[in-house]
Parts: structure tokens; sequence; C-alpha cells
């Protein structure tokens, strides 16, 4: 709230929001004073009636005659108020380096009293948000796999380069019009590598926008969920092979594939990349034809060594944040118990897992 109207309010809430804020200057909204009101702190009249509320609320519980006075002079000062800041202004264009440059959009809210929030986000939204400016944004991301969390924060924050900015309308808002894109078919949405949410060709938008509302999270869970294109959803299905478990190895192994001494064995040859393998009408077969029970999935074999390397083998692998993986096994050739504590709850929610071992015997 402006204490007055300033004679340049752009070049003033430009130079404020530099030097008062670091973050989320596109979320503020300011409400400007009428034209030609006194500074709020300097109005003899506002000063008086604050000044008789508070002695009467100080004073009412020795004479309840001080109660009747506090309302009488509180209903007065509220007259007055409600109707005092009668316009907004929100960031057009942001300029950091001269913000006396800055650009504001400056409204009227024709609300009063309790009801200028409300009026103040109905305006933005139905008047300064420009929902086209808004998807060229979010489609802009899609292909560099942009997660939900960084979208927000940067949605937050004016636009650089002199673009007109983009009004905040809130987290919970904003969470909707992307569903309401992915409802639409234009991205598809990776929900922390458990769920993927893409409009199929049978949906309407409407029964898509039913089944997808409410799904995005919240907090530290946006940074794990991502927006992509639809064509980047990998395909699903098939049957997950046998698993065979072996120190530092990921994912089963096909038979007849060897590791230094480690063999699978088999009853059968070695399966090798030019093999012919049997289908059955109607099939066919997986990648390298190692597999036909599972089309889409190739297997990944990785030898033991440290969390680092790991995730630097799984990326040079091309296994991304949005990869679908199937059959995981991770062998740990020995790890203590307080160790292992650790490692279950860092475990993702909404998986179900299970756990094999051997336990030292103890006298």
């Amino acid at each position: 709230m402006l204490p007055e109207s300033p004679p340049k309010i752009a070049a003033t809430l430009g130079q404020w929001l530099r030097d008062n804020l670091q973050n989320h200057r596109n979320a503020v909204r300011f409400l400007v004073p009428q034209d030609g009101s006194a500074n709020l702190f300097g109005d003899r009249d506002l000063i008086v009636l604050a000044r008789c509320v508070y002695l009467a609320e100080q004073w009412k519980t020795q004479n309840p005659e001080y109660g009747r006075l506090q309302i009488r002079y509180q209903k007065e000062l509220r007259e007055i108020l409600k109707s005092r800041f009668d316009r907004f202004a929100i960031i057009s264009n942001w300029n950091f380096q001269e913000p006396q440059n800055c650009q504001f959009h400056i409204e009227s809210h024709k609300a009063e009293g309790a009801k200028i929030p409300d009026a103040v986000d109905r305006q933005i939204a139905d008047n300064l948000f420009i929902p086209e400016d808004f998807q060229e944004f979010i489609l802009a991301t899609a292909p560099n796999n942009e997660s939900v969390g960084k979208l927000l924060r940067e949605l937050r924050e004016p636009r650089p380069g002199g673009k007109e900015c983009i009004p905040w309308l809130g987290e919970t808002l904003i969470k909707e019009r992307i569903i309401r894109l992915c409802a639409k078919g234009l991205i598809a949405i990776n929900l922390r590598g458990m769920e993927y949410l893409q409009r199929s060709d049978e949906e309407s938008e409407d029964t898509a926008w039913k089944r997808m509302r409410g799904k995005l999270g919240t907090g530290k869970h946006l940074d794990e969920t991502h927006v992509l294109l639809p064509q980047n959803v990998p395909a699903t299905g098939g049957v997950a092979p046998n698993v065979q478990h072996h120190s530092g190895r990921l994912f089963p192994e096909p038979s007849g594939i060897t590791h230094g001494s480690d063999t699978t064995a088999t009853s059968t040859p070695p399966v090798t990349t030019n093999a012919a393998v049997p289908v059955s009408p109607g099939t066919s077969p997986g990648p390298a034809g190692l597999f036909t029970e599972a089309p889409g999935y190739i297997p990944v074999a990785i030898h033991a060594t440290s969390a680092l390397n790991l995730l630097g083998r799984i990326e040079s692998q091309g296994i991304r944040p949005g990869t679908q993986l199937k059959s995981l096994s991770i062998s740990i050739p020995k790890l203590t118990g307080a160790q292992l504590q650790e490692l279950l709850k860092r475990l993702p929610d909404g998986m179900t897992y299970q756990l094999d071992l051997q336990k030292e015997q103890t006298p």
C-alpha cells in the first residue's frame, strides 16, 4: 500500500522493487491511493481518528463507555480508508539497469475495503493475463524437459530483455493452467518418474482434464515433475523378464552373457546380436533381438562402482529423468545396518520394494 500517490508512479515503483526485493518481483501488487490525497501518515483527520480508536481500546476496561466510542471511531476510520485506495499497479516491463524506465499496469479495481484483494485478482486474471503468452512460454520450455518447480520460480520474476511480463496468478491457478495445456494435448507431464500425464487420442479435453486435475504436487515434488513434449513420453508395457541378482549389476541379464568370472548358465547356446529369435504371430522382437516379451526395453548392466560414478554411467546410457524403467535390481556386496537404514530413508514414495539379504549371525 502506497502512503501517497507519487508524481511518477512507474519510476518510483521500479526503483522500490529493485532496491527492496531480491526475488518474487512479479508477484507484488501495489495499492495506489486516489490522486490528490494527502500522505497517509500526515493526514490530520486520519491521525486523530486512529488515536481515538487506540485510546478507547486502552480505556474500555475501566469504563464501558469507551468501548462504544471505540466502535464509533473505528467505523468512521474504516469508512475513510476503504475507498482511499481505488487503483492497483503490477509490473509490465522490467528494467533492472534503469529501474526508472520500468513500466506498470495501473488499473481501477472498482471495489472497497475487504473486497479489494479478490477484485484485484479477478481484474488481473480477466484483463491482464494473456493465455497465449503463457502457452507460448510453457511450450518453449517443454523441449528442454524443465521442471514445474523451475517454471513457477521463473514466473514469479519479471521477464528479462524488455519482454512483457506474464502476470502471476498464484501457484494453484498456474498449475491448473499447466494441466489445461496437458489436457489439450500440447504438452505431457512426467510426475516424478512414476506416472505420465498425456491426453490420449480418444479422449476429449474435458475428460482428460478431469483425469489429470489435482495431480501436480507441491514443494520439492514440483522440482521432480517435468514438462515435456507429448511425443517424448516413452512407451510402456510388456512383461518383466526374470531378474538375476549379481554383485555390481543393474537390470536382468540375457542368458549366456558373461561379465568377468560371472556367467549365467543356460542349456542353450549364447545369444549373439545377429541370432534369430523366434517370434509368435502378431508380435515383434525387442531391440537387438534380446527380448520378445518386453518390446521397447533393452537391458543395461553396470559393474559395481561408487554412487557418483553410477550417476555418470546411467547418464551415458541415455537414462534421463523422463526415461521409463522396469525390473530394476541393485546389488550391494556389503553394508552395515546404519547404511541400510539411510538407504531405505531415501527411497522415493509411491513405489513398492522387495528386500532380500544375508544377515550376520550373532552369538
